[in-house]
């Protein structure tokens, strides 16, 4: 610790200190698994990790956070609550200070230039803006290790992650109407589970008329696989007007259809694993908002009793000042609460988990974010400052299986078919 002085470390220790209060274990959890995923710990690290205090010092020991720069796993920690980065300022602030008083009475540490003067500031990142644009972009700005012929961690993987995330990418698909899109994915034999105000925007001629059932067994209406940038000459497939569903839970199953009626349809396979819904586990969601090229969003967890309850809160009170309250059904008992960033455009994104045997294993389906009115861009313009204070729901496989079960006979069937006795 040569040229620390100890205030820098007792402000660095405080600070860890009031991190450590906020964070439940589950968090904690979360909090190392997307460490890992961006290479900010390797496996082996996140395994040692039990308390905040070892996350700083393996951060530390890897380079990735110094005493005064923080930004890296600040973004990490404001994404599980908006507290940290508030007190991550405000420790980093005092400590910079500190640290760079001691730089200018020639306190530095071992092998620096004392005349260098303090480190400059780091660029602060949005507390929902991805660290990079794309992985090129990350390639490009990562540290070469000056030459060194020896990775500088090792951020090696279980390579049953690709098979699970090809499967379940084939499963997934966009779905697209006269004036509305959305996503959807394979299940069952021949079925499509999408939410249900999106099987009804694809059924509007456009966007001010009702919906119409018939429109579903148009050509007009589709769903196209694999849709990743770059591709083109996408499997393409089609609906019968057949739909069991839930409007006030928002899900719907659709059936397929090849386009002339006659020849045998070779349907991607279909997700066939799933699971209740737990705040223990993260999971990953597959879709298309905004009609774009399939997004992977990776980490997601979803939101325990008390976290809700604080979030809520948090939420409530920053748009009262700018908007109505748009939070109709925010906690209905058969959804979930989580952060995501496939948002507007990908209601009916699959949330997917690699099971021990590396399949994937879905637990709920996105259907709706909070609050209302900042997807609608004709009433309102998100900014960055907005995003902490918006939240995601998801519908669980556990609550549609039990809904299917009660409405009738072809129905139960569905059910049936699609999750066997799993529920």
């Amino acid at each position: 610790m040569a040229g620390i002085s100890s205030e820098v470390l007792d402000l660095h220790g405080d600070m860890i200190k009031k991190l450590r209060e906020i964070f439940s274990r589950t968090q904690l959890n979360t909090i190392l698994d997307q460490a890992v995923s961006r290479r900010l710990l390797t496996n082996d690290q996140r395994d040692k990790v039990t308390s905040m205090e070892k996350l700083f010092s393996e951060l530390k020991a890897n380079g990735v956070i110094d005493y005064g720069d923080y930004e890296r796993i600040s973004k990490i920690l404001n994404d599980q609550d908006v507290e940290a980065k508030k007190i991550i300022d405000h420790y980093t602030k005092m400590i910079r200070k500190k640290r760079d008083a001691g730089y200018s009475q020639g306190c530095h540490t071992e092998g620096e230039d004392s005349r260098a003067g303090p480190k400059p500031k780091k660029t602060q990142i949005s507390s929902r803006d991805p660290l990079f644009e794309d992985e090129h972009e990350m390639e490009q700005k990562r540290p070469r290790n000056a030459g060194a012929l020896r990775k500088p961690i090792n951020d090696t993987h279980d390579a049953r992650i690709v098979h699970t995330w090809k499967k379940a990418m084939d499963a997934v698909g966009f779905i697209e109407g006269p004036c509305c899109t959305g996503t959807g994915f394979r299940v069952g034999k021949d079925k499509i589970l999408t939410a249900y105000h999106v099987a009804e925007g694809i059924t509007r001629k456009d966007e001010h008329s009702e919906p119409d059932r018939s429109l579903l067994e148009t050509d007009d209406v589709c769903i196209k696989f694999n849709f990743l940038k770059g591709s083109d000459n996408l499997p393409t497939f089609y609906f019968e007007d057949k739909l069991w569903g839930d409007k006030e839970m928002d899900f719907a199953v659709l059936q397929l259809r090849v386009k002339d009626n006659t020849t045998e349809a070779c349907y991607p396979e279909g997700i066939k694993r799933f699971k209740k819904a737990s705040p223990e586990n993260t999971f990953a969601l597959l879709g298309h908002p905004e009609g774009k090229p399939m997004q992977w969003d990776p980490n997601v967890r979803i939101l325990e009793s008390n976290e809700e309850e604080k979030r809520l809160k948090e939420m409530k009170t920053h748009w009262r000042s700018k908007q109505e309250w748009g939070f109709p059904n925010i906690r209905d008992k058969h959804s979930v609460l989580f952060d995501c960033w496939v948002q507007h455009g990908a209601s009916g994104s699959p949330g997917i988990e690699m099971a021990s045997d590396g399949e994937p294993t879905c637990s709920l389906m996105l259907i709706h974010g909070y609050p209302d009115f900042v997807f609608d861009k004709k009433k309102y313009q998100v900014v960055p400052d907005d995003h902490p204070y918006m939240i995601e729901q998801g519908v669980t496989m556990e609550a549609i299986a039990n809904k299917l079960n009660k409405m009738g006979k072809d129905a139960k069937a569905v059910k049936k078919e699609i999750f066997a006795d799993i529920f």
